[in-house]
């Protein structure tokens, strides 16, 4: 047939560790036998981007202004989708509003995920890493909706935003109501 892909042997290795930093925690075991770096590394696929004539064309068909502000923080700010869905308004600065928003800057430090509840307990050992924890309205769940910092520091940075971005969101916070 073949060979097992490196795919297949990275999510194998992270099972069998995970299976044994479990029998550490019960006492089952002295340590760990199975290492991370022992796999060879996960192949990745590039990403599929939108051509430039093809993201103008959807923005200028999208109607929804909270959908258009969103691929516009997708597309302009290179921000991932649980980056955006954790968004709040007190990470933007809209600038200089009067003057064509000169000078617009967003935060980008959180991000909404949802996770296990067994990760939120490591989570919440941490300082600040959970920020707000969405309520369930069931109590047997397995997972949890939450507000969480990102992942690495080289995550967390402050971007510019171009003009036309930060038009819509302006836009967008003015028929929300929002102030501050």
């Amino acid at each position: 047939m073949g060979l097992i892909s490196n795919r297949n042997i990275y999510d194998i290795n992270l099972l069998l560790h995970n299976a044994f930093d479990r029998a550490v925690e019960w006492g089952d075991m002295g340590m760990n036998p199975i290492t991370r770096n022992a796999c060879p590394k996960r192949e990745t696929r590039e990403r599929e981007i939108w051509e430039p004539e093809i993201a103008k064309q959807a923005l200028s068909l999208c109607k929804d202004i909270t959908l258009l502000a969103c691929m516009h923080l997708s597309i302009a700010c290179s921000m991932r989708i649980g980056e955006i869905a954790g968004m709040t308004w007190s990470l933007f600065s809209f600038g200089d509003v009067e003057n064509n928003f000169a000078d617009a800057v967003l935060k980008i430090d959180t991000q909404l995920q949802r996770i296990s509840k067994a990760t939120y307990e490591k989570l919440n050992r941490k300082k600040d890493h959970v920020k707000f924890v969405f309520p369930s309205h069931r109590e047997n769940n397995k997972t949890m909706l939450v507000l969480k910092t990102l992942k690495t520091d080289s995550s967390r940075r402050e971007v510019w935003i171009p003009k036309t971005t930060a038009a819509i969101l302006w836009k967008l916070k003015q028929e929300q109501g929002t102030t501050g």
